[in-house]
């Protein structure tokens, strides 16, 4: 199925986010870091009838602009949401990667007019030092900006750590493929420092997933080495009849194919064999421009 593309204006920037389908059951899907909305294409081709699925490009990705230096808030994730959709229209939040520690901390915001949560290998659920120092100190976001500039000291230091098996490979690897370059560590400079406001609460947000009996779904790759499954298990504990963990059988690529049409079925709760193609079905009446 194609896709819609729309844009809007938000804080200075500009949005761009697609859609597929037209059915009254809104998903809302947040991509991962370096990724875009067309991640979630695989979705759109095999979305069940009775479903609309929504996925921006975040800022500083894809067709999507945002002023450097400025953070993208909660509060401008709430006022795209209800631009794009009826004000307070219940929905479905889906959060990959990065994309789930923004759902994490807007759920925490807003948590009533979310009915599903899902969260795919997510972050946020644990607290990442270097995040966290080159984000939330000045002392360490200027230490940030010099690596970003001048990045051998860091990528000499995790090589070794690699070598000598005190980090595993994956992490290795992740920190070449963006930190390699200069474009890369330019991006990812700016992705940092606009997304430092999502910090989630998890105490708070188990609470709150308690209190509302939120369905909530967390998938991983059993073989994720980026974030790994044993960071889901420690988040459930003690809300296991709300929340259910399921792993698939590969690393943390979850939206390439394979694994995406197994994760689309936690997501709409209906297995392949179930799902109806879409019809003509009219949803609600949606902003476009």
């Amino acid at each position: 199925m194609d896709s819609i593309v729309s844009q809007i204006t938000l804080g200075g920037g500009n949005l761009t986010y697609y859609r597929w389908g037209v059915g009254e059951k809104i998903i809302i899907a947040l991509h991962g870091y370096g990724e875009k909305a067309t991640s979630f294409a695989g979705w759109g081709s095999s979305l069940p009838s009775g479903f609309s699925l929504f996925a921006p490009d975040l800022p500083h990705h894809g067709g999507s602009t945002w002023p450097d230096g400025k953070a993208f808030t909660t509060q401008d994730l709430h006022a795209f949401i209800q631009t794009i959709i009826p004000k307070d229209f219940p929905f479905i939040l889906v959060g990959y990667s990065m994309g789930g520690r923004i759902s994490l901390s807007y759920f925490q915001a807003y948590p009533h007019q979310i009915q599903h949560l899902v969260l795919i290998a997510p972050d946020g659920l644990k607290m990442n030092f270097w995040y966290w120092l080159a984000t939330q100190t000045k002392s360490g976001n200027y230490l940030f900006k010099f690596t970003m500039t001048h990045p051998g000291w860091f990528l000499g230091i995790v090589g070794w750590l690699g070598k000598n098996k005190l980090v595993n490979t994956g992490i290795v690897k992740y920190v070449q493929r963006y930190l390699g370059e200069a474009n890369n560590r330019i991006r990812l400079y700016h992705i940092w420092t606009c997304m430092r406001t999502f910090r989630p609460d998890l105490k708070h947000i188990r609470r709150q997933i308690k209190e509302q009996g939120l369905k909530t779904d967390l998938i991983f790759g059993h073989y994720d080495k980026i974030i790994q499954p044993t960071q889901g298990y420690r988040f459930i504990k003690s809300i296991e009849p709300y929340c259910h963990l399921k792993e698939l059988p590969t690393g943390h690529l979850l939206l390439a194919a394979g694994s995406a049409e197994l994760c689309l079925e936690v997501v709409t709760d209906l297995p392949a064999e179930a799902r109806q193609p879409l019809s003509g079905e009219t949803g609600p009446e949606i902003h476009t421009s």
